[in-house]
C-alpha cells in the first residue's frame, strides 16, 4: 500500500495528531515565571511515529529490490505505523496521551494537549504537547526527573534543555 492510495473511511478516520494551543503555552510559561526557582524543560521524542500502534489492519506491498524469494507477490502485514500513512500523527498522539495517563497525568479538558500531574505534597507537574515534541514545567525538581526517566524508558527522547 502506498499512503497516496488510502481512502478515508476504508483505511483510516483520522488524521492529525492535536498540538498545544497557543494560549495553553502562553499560560504554562506565566505560570511557571510566577514561581521561583520553576522552569520549562524541552523534550524532543526521536522518530516519534514509528512507535505507534495501528488500530487498522493495513497491508503493504514488499519493497522493490527487497522481495523474499519464492514470496515476490506475498503482502507484509504491518503492525505499528509507518511513515507516510495518513493516521500516522493520529495514532502517535493516542500512544503519547495513553502513556502520560497510565503515569497519572491527567488529561486537560479544555486542550487535549495539556497533562497535569500531581504529586503527593500537591506540587504539579504539567505537560504540554506538540505532535513529537514536550514542554515540561515542573514545581518539584525530583518529579521532573522522574517523568524525564519514566518517558526514556518507553521512547528514546532528546532532552532540549531549558526553554528560554
Amino acid at each position: 500500500m502506498k499512503g497516496f492510495t488510502q481512502c478515508w473511511g476504508e483505511d483510516y478516520y483520522e488524521t492529525f495528531a492535536p498540538v498545544a494551543k497557543y494560549n495553553s503555552v502562553r499560560t504554562l510559561f506565566a505560570l511557571m515565571a510566577g514561581r521561583k526557582g520553576a522552569k520549562v524543560h524541552q523534550m524532543d521524542i526521536n522518530t516519534a511515529f514509528l512507535y505507534s500502534p495501528l488500530s487498522e489492519e493495513l497491508y503493504i506491498e514488499q519493497s522493490k529490490g527487497l522481495e523474499v524469494p519464492g514470496k515476490e507477490n506475498w503482502v507484509c502485514k504491518l503492525n505499528r505505523a509507518l511513515y507516510g500513512l495518513k493516521q500516522l500523527p493520529r495514532a502517535w498522539f493516542s500512544l503519547i496521551a495513553l502513556t502520560l495517563v497510565d503515569f497519572n497525568f491527567q488529561q486537560c479538558e479544555a486542550d487535549s494537549c495539556n497533562f497535569v500531574h500531581t504529586n503527593t505534597n500537591g506540587e504539579k507537574t504539567y505537560i504540554a504537547l506538540y505532535v513529537d515534541d514536550f514542554l515540561i514545567a515542573e514545581e518539584n525538581k525530583n518529579d521532573i526527573a522522574t517523568i524525564k526517566s519514566l518517558l526514556a524508558e518507553r521512547f528514546e527522547m532528546k532532552d532540549l534543555g531549558i526553554a528560554e
